[in-house]
């Protein structure tokens, strides 16, 4: 007999049931093809209801005025459900196998676990077609393929205790759903065929990992190597020559932030505070086609936190932190407050204040813990939905740092021989070192439905800036006694980034087997970086005079159209198709001056232009619902630019590099979704790479394309939750980056064919369990640890066959603490066992007996209050 569903609603005490099921109901594990349209909340719980025969009871005003999402997958009950309920602060509660019940009050797990929740960002509403998620810590400390939204962690947690009340402690845990944006829609991450990682903005806070430094060994293949001051390289899957400009895009909110040449800056990666994050995603590989220039290695994103017209919610915390070693405490203070406005309107602010301690005394002037940091800044951001299927978002962003002295200790100088094991010591001269960086971005996001056709407008005005100093006295000292009568020479960069950016896109489905993106984009960026080495008193900093000067303004301009059209043969096979074709125009002046350099010079304008196409190819299997494998096909490329003298010899300008992305990949869950993989095996070829050249007839060095490499690796991660409340997650990466071609005989860097490309390690892995568990009353506890190794690499090309080696090491990290509804402690002890692991200098660094490595054990506690709708 078929099953019959009701006509209409029926009392039931004070709630209301949607649908109800006559006979035996489909299993919550099944998936059900949902093509719903965007409309009122109520009648999309309507929908799921009938189409799952479940029956769904909720209070009528909770759903009263919330309009839900167009809904167009194959999903389970659950899954449609925690999409529908994602941003509202609704969370539901199966109360037998066919009894769903709606309630408004988030459990304090999944408070405390999702970025949101704990800061009072509250729960995510969708400003955009790629809709902000928040994700759920889990076991593995919020380090995961890719984080739930809050409303899905939600309702995880909620099916987990109605199950556990209803069958006993046998009903087995499982994971949670994951949705992630990586190709700028939203899809589960079991359906995207692209290695991702999330990681959760609270877990970042709560654990005083604040910078990419911090928290990077638990992101697979992605390395972050500290440079002199402000600056850091940012590498994925090995893709770096450490010379030329940036090999990994970053991006604000969807916007691309950095400079996108290292004249410009390129190398001044920002820092953000995660207090003002929902979370921070890294995608692997080449991502040329949607993202464009210099994502040839990947892409790192940071995602600010949505507001929400759910209700006011907030947060304050409180916390401080010691390094071993160290001079003094550090501590942080942190809030925030989401305020509706009205149905349709809602605005956040949140704010923060912290003093990381310093762990590095110079010997010379007398002065301890000289590395100390100041961080403020916060983020405003408003969201408004005039009327169905329109939004807009429109936010700004702040934040500086800035620090009396630079984090690296001096070593010897002919070759590393082991950081010290007590204080970290160096002897520059007073005023040497301290740095202060500066970030800001404005950005308007808006989102329509125009009838089948989803438009997505998203603009972002950008500032990147800083100043720092470093120490040339072994290169300029002799100088600065012959000319000024003193033995120091510092030299005092500073730079600024000015970038507006602006892409449209259209998407739509053309027919029942196509669904099409198309879109433009446009960028404009001004530079300008200047460099004064100046003559010091080394003791007390005095200036006696200025050596040299050096100014270099650049202009970079992008203009691009992008494609990406997926043919779905079956309901289990798809094909993508997407290209993209960018020009970039580029300008270049440069102004010496000073003793040093024996006057002053002018160098002409020097523009150029090059255009660029990019594409992938992904062929996608469904083998299951629960299991998928994929093929890619993808490229990327990095900008070139001008050279500063062309004349005699030397071209005007270098060529951009690229490279192409051969992978297989296969992502699942099995044993009843208690377990989830992402495995790929992947081949990068990378052609005409970026290297400096030296002109024999002028002496001087130019930029050029030349020598060839290649990246072969495996990434295997996954994550298991054998029992209710403990969830293990790992990773481990093995990668073989190295030369192919050899260097030109006129380049200034030496390689050859097999050498390995810098800051690329062949082993690399990590491992993290979190268990939580009943306390007392309403008080819950948890406590988790994580091992992250990495094996050793090589530093930077040099002029000669030697380069600068570093040994592996491996850190473990600690955390414990307890929580209920409104209140979270939390304390944590980062690499316990003190290990003193360096990163980067030595040979060909500046100066070549520093160098700059991971923090020492650091040991805190942070104190949180929740408040209002949580």
């Amino acid at each position: 007999m078929r099953n019959r569903v009701c006509q209409g609603p029926a009392k039931a005490g004070a709630f209301v049931v949607l649908a109800c099921a006559a006979f035996a109901t489909q299993a919550q594990g099944v998936r059900v093809h949902f093509d719903l349209p965007a409309q009122s909340l109520a009648d999309s719980l309507r929908a799921v209801g009938s189409q799952t025969h479940t029956n769904v009871l909720f209070d009528p005003p909770l759903v009263a005025g919330r309009k839900a999402p167009a809904l167009e997958a194959d999903l389970t009950t659950q899954q449609a459900l925690s999409r529908l309920l994602s941003g509202t602060g609704i969370r539901y509660e199966y109360l037998n196998e066919t009894t769903v019940v709606l309630t408004s009050r988030i459990t304090p797990a999944t408070t405390s676990g999702t970025a949101g929740g704990a800061r009072g960002g509250a729960t995510p509403d969708e400003a955009s077609g790629d809709t902000a998620k928040e994700g759920k810590t889990g076991s593995s400390d919020g380090f995961r393929l890719a984080e739930a939204t809050a409303g899905q962690a939600a309702s995880s947690a909620s099916v987990e205790g109605a199950q556990g009340s209803a069958h006993g402690s046998s009903e087995h845990a499982v994971l949670d759903e994951v949705v992630v944006t990586a190709q700028k829609r939203e899809e589960h991450l079991l359906d995207v065929p692209i290695p991702v990682t999330a990681v959760s903005a609270q877990t970042l806070v709560d654990n005083n990992l604040l910078r990419l430094q911090d928290y990077y060994t638990s992101i697979p293949n992605f390395n972050v190597t500290p440079g002199v001051q402000s600056s850091q390289a940012l590498t994925i899957r090995g893709i770096t020559s450490a010379g030329g400009n940036p090999t990994v895009a970053v991006l604000v909110d969807d916007a691309p932030f950095t400079a996108s040449t290292s004249t410009g800056n390129g190398t001044l990666v920002p820092d953000i505070d995660p207090s003002d994050l929902a979370r921070v995603e890294v995608l692997r590989g080449p991502q040329g086609a949607l993202y464009g220039a210099s994502s040839m290695g990947g892409l790192l994103k940071f995602v600010t936190v949505d507001p929400s017209t759910a209700g006011f919610s907030g947060h304050v915390q409180a916390g401080f932190s010691s390094v071993a070693n160290g001079d003094a405490l550090g501590y942080n203070f942190r809030a925030s407050a989401n305020v509706p406005l009205s149905d349709t309107l809602a605005v956040l602010v949140s704010g923060f204040t912290r003093e990381d301690p310093g762990y590095v005394d110079n010997v010379l002037t007398g002065q301890n813990g000289i590395n100390e940091d100041h961080a403020a800044g916060g983020h405003l951001s408003a969201l408004w939905r005039p009327v169905d299927g329109v939004s807009l978002k429109v936010g700004a962003l702040y934040q500086q740092i800035n620090s009396g002295g630079s984090s690296d200790w001096n070593e010897a100088v002919n070759g590393y021989v082991g950081p010290p094991v007590g204080d970290l010591q160096q002897s520059y001269g007073r005023g040497i070192g301290p740095y202060d960086r500066e970030i800001q971005q404005y950005s308007a996001n808006l989102t329509a439905r125009i009838g089948a056709i989803d438009l997505a407008a998203i603009s972002a005005y950008g500032i990147n800036q800083f100043a720092d100093s470093f120490d040339l006295t072994y290169q300029f000292g002799p100088a600065a006694q012959a000319l000024f009568g003193v033995g120091a020479a510092p030299v005092l960069n500073s730079g600024q980034s000015r970038k507006f950016s602006q892409e449209i896109r259209l998407s739509a489905p053309v027919g029942p087997h196509f669904d099409w993106l198309i879109g433009g984009f446009y960028t404009h960026e001004a530079s300008k970086f200047g460099q004064a080495i100046e003559a010091t008193v080394p003791l007390t900093g005095e200036v006696a005079g200025v050596l040299a000067t050096l100014s270099v303004p650049t202009t970079y301009q992008e203009y691009a159209v992008f494609t990406d059209l997926t043919y779905k043969l079956s309901e289990r096979f798809n094909i993508q198709f997407g290209g993209r074709q960018s020009r970039i125009e580029q300008g270049y002046t440069q102004l010496e001056a000073g003793p040093a350099v024996g006057g002053s010079f002018v160098l002409p304008q020097v523009d150029t232009s090059a255009n660029v196409f990019t594409y992938l190819v992904t062929p996608q299997l469904k083998l299951s619902p629960d299991f998928m494998t994929y093929a890619r096909l993808a490229s990327g490329y990095r900008p070139g630019g001008p050279n500063a003298s062309p004349g005699v010899g030397t071209p005007p300008a270098y060529s951009p590099d690229k490279t192409k992305n051969y992978e297989i990949g296969a992502k699942g869950e099995l044993l009843d979704r208690r377990l989830t993989f992402d495995a790929s095996l992947y081949y990068i070829d990378w052609n005409g790479i970026q290297i400096s050249l030296l002109n024999n007839q002028t002496e001087l060095t130019y930029n050029a394309n030349g020598g060839k490499a290649k990246s072969e690796g495996a990434e295997l991660s996954v994550e298991a939750k054998p029992l209710r409340g403990l969830t293990i997650s790992g990773w481990a990466v093995w990668s073989d980056a190295v030369l192919t071609g050899d260097f030109p005989a006129t380049s200034t860097a030496y390689g050859v064919s097999g050498d390995r490309l810098p800051y690329s390690s062949r082993f690399s892995g990590n491992l993290s369990f979190q268990e939580e568990f009943p306390l007392w009353g309403s008080f819950s506890g948890f406590g988790g640890a994580q091992a992250s190794y990495r094996s050793g690499w090589v530093g930077i090309f040099q002029s000669d066959p030697v380069r600068q080696a570093y040994p592996g090491y491996t850190t473990v990290d600690l955390r414990a603490g307890a929580k209920n509804d409104a209140w979270s402690v939390n304390l944590f002890a980062n690499n316990v066992t003190d290990r003193r692991a360096a990163l980067v200098g030595g040979l060909d660094n500046f100066p070549p007996w520093s160098f700059w490595g991971i923090q020492p054990r650091t040991v805190g506690m942070n104190v949180t209050l929740a408040l209002g709708n949580r």
